[in-house]
């Protein structure tokens, strides 16, 4: 069990370090905040490009995908502590079945 909370915290710096190293972007909840948050200015001001931008802009769809994509580092963090917990009282009941415990 151990080994698979190891294993999974592996992954995730991917997904909690910074938007971006030497150029390229990452899978982080910052890369999405630092690259993924597009403006009016980039998508373009005619009519329906600026009502497109409204829906994938910084304040609308960049910004909630950010936020769902957090909820799921979240989630995946709340995992690994439950693997760990169940690894200690496995260990736990391991040392009590032998009388160290």
């Amino acid at each position: 069990m151990r080994a698979i909370a190891e294993e999974l915290k592996s992954h995730l710096g991917g997904m909690t370090g910074p938007g971006s190293a030497e150029g390229y972007t990452n899978g982080s909840v910052n890369g999405i905040l630092d690259h993924c948050q597009l403006s009016e200015a980039q998508i373009g001001t005619w009519h329906d490009a600026s009502a497109f931008s409204r829906t994938v802009g910084a304040n609308s769809g960049g910004k909630k995908f950010a936020q769902v994509y957090k909820e799921f580092v979240d989630a995946y963090k709340d995992v690994i502590a439950a693997v760990e917990a169940s690894a200690a009282n496995h260990g736990a009941g391991d040392k009590a079945n032998e009388g160290k415990g």
